[in-house]
């Protein structure tokens, strides 16, 4: 996480793995937006339901996108401090 910014604002984007008709027809599902990273990580892991989590990505202001497994070692960093 060193080399992320994280007073950057992101966007978290999910939709229900059950929801065949948004992944055809390339509806991304639900978006929120964040003023900072920490809390859109925080949000996946806490404020998702469980169900939706894993199809949850967060796109950052500088263009990239960080996936499940990625939002859980930083949401795990979080935890420990």
């Amino acid at each position: 996480m060193s080399n992320l910014d994280i007073s950057q604002p992101a966007q978290v984007i999910w939709s229900a793995p059950d929801e065949l008709t948004r992944q055809q027809t390339g509806d991304p599902g639900t978006v929120r937006q964040f003023d900072n990273l920490i809390d859109a990580v925080v949000f996946t892991l806490e404020g998702l339901p469980e169900r939706y989590r894993e199809s949850a990505h967060i796109k950052v202001s500088n263009g990239s996108s960080l996936y499940f497994d990625q939002i859980k070692l930083i949401y795990a960093e979080i935890v420990r401090s």
